[in-house]
């Protein structure tokens, strides 16, 4: 017989170890680990997942689980009907469902107030870390721009996570704690500048136009005098910030001030050309709805390819329309990764869902992310950080980034609970 000190040992360990997994293995192959743990989450957080659908009785994720369920069966339709190996289903569903496995895992497991808690710790723990080695890479070793990294280093977009993780700590602090104000200020405006150090000038935009467009939404929704008078106010303050920091750290902002409209059309026109690339490889009409297959086009899983496929046993479909891209990316001055900015670039998760498993997959997936929104019932927190993964998807391949998309899985999680703990207060 467990008892319950016995169940929240067993949990927050789990829930500690894989929170490792995806944000401090980088520091851990730094200092001499091998790179294969890198990986680890992917089996931790599958079998936790399986482990709960196993163990524990909840019925109000089942239509979460049955559209996951339809998901899988999609990715192996694609798979079968576009002849590509296992091994690419078996890893391609791992990367795209695993923000859902965990997300499920940490509703299922009905965590305790002390649990609760305990992911709230854990998640300012590594996020307070993150932001130290920023401050220490940049002041103390002299480190600038893509060498800031944080808790993320050797990774290649190492600074845009640790800029990002930092700016979504913050975005917490802004929405949901009570503190006072002057406080709450000092803590947001040391996490913002992480992207100043890691010249993380996607991450500040991308943060930006998620909070336009939640507001937007939000306005739409109340159609309040006083609620456009309030976005006004903040408008006009972001602008004053903005042209502040612009003062401050021209250097910073002067790439984005620089491009004129020619410039950004030009690489706006590039990034989406590789939809008519994918036509040509497309061998039918059902393409449009199925894709080229699981790894062959864009994702992350068609990135990685290369790089293990001699790892082990694994003997994964290869297609050269990925080469193709990237060679595509490299010999244009807006998309190269030298030259270029990250915003154009041709490799971005929209592209790469939609090239390997079709209109389809992209429709199922976006109903997954609708009824994580429903389970938190449509909380504006929760709005934001969806918004704000669908956005990221368009820049890069964010939505498939394990310290990105679980970072904000877990967030997605603690704010599960604490609507649920404001309902029950309510109820007594």
């Amino acid at each position: 017989m467990h008892t319950d000190s016995q169940n929240n040992f067993f949990l927050n360990n789990i829930i500690f170890l894989i929170t490792v997994s995806f944000l401090f293995t980088r520091v851990l192959v730094f200092v001499g680990l091998p790179s294969s743990i890198n990986h680890i989450h992917y089996l931790l957080i599958f079998m936790s997942y399986l482990w709960s659908l196993a163990f524990i009785k909840d019925s109000q994720n089942i239509s979460l689980n049955k559209l996951i369920f339809l998901f899988v069966l999609f990715i192996l339709v694609s798979t079968l009907y576009n002849k590509i190996s296992k091994f690419n289903f078996i890893v391609y569903t791992l990367i795209i469902l695993e923000p859902f496995f965990y997300y499920i895992f940490l509703i299922r497991v009905k965590l305790s107030l002390i649990d609760q808690k305990f992911i709230k710790k854990i998640i300012i723990l590594f996020s307070s870390m993150n932001t130290l080695i920023c401050y220490i890479q940049y002041f103390i070793f002299n480190l600038k721009h893509d060498d800031v990294q944080g808790l993320f280093v050797n990774l290649g977009a190492g600074h845009h996570v640790a800029g990002f993780v930092a700016t979504l700590t913050a975005t917490y602090v802004f929405f949901l704690t009570k503190m006072n104000n002057y406080i709450k200020f000092i803590i947001i405006l040391i996490l913002v500048s992480v992207n100043l150090f890691s010249d993380a000038k996607q991450v500040v935009l991308s943060f930006v136009i998620a909070l336009f467009i939640f507001y937007l939404i939000k306005f739409f929704k109340t159609k309040n005098i006083t609620y456009i008078l309030k976005i006004l106010f903040n408008t006009g303050l972001m602008i004053i910030l903005i042209y502040i920091l612009y003062s401050i750290n021209k250097d910073y902002f002067s790439p984005y001030f620089s491009k004129n409209i020619d410039e950004i059309k030009e690489g706006l026109n590039l990034k989406f050309s590789i939809f008519e690339l994918f036509k040509y490889y497309h061998h039918s009409y059902l393409n449009n709805f199925f894709g080229l297959g699981p790894g062959q086009t864009t994702s992350r899983l068609a990135l990685m390819i290369p790089d293990y496929q001699n790892f082990l046993f694994f003997n994964f479909s290869i297609n050269e329309l990925t080469n193709i891209i990237w060679i595509f990316q490299q010999s244009n001055y807006t998309t190269a990764t030298s030259t270029g900015s990250s915003l154009f670039a041709p490799f971005f998760f929209w592209g790469g869902i939609y090239g390997d498993i079709g209109a389809a997959g992209v429709l199922i997936y976006l109903f997954l992310w609708q009824q994580i929104l429903k389970l938190n019932e449509y909380d504006e927190y929760c709005i934001f950080l969806v918004i704000l993964v669908l956005l990221k998807g368009i820049v890069f391949n964010w939505p498939e980034e394990p310290p990105f998309i679980l970072f904000i899985v877990s967030l997605l999680a603690i704010r599960f609970y604490e609507i649920k703990n404001s309902k029950d207060i309510k109820k007594l």
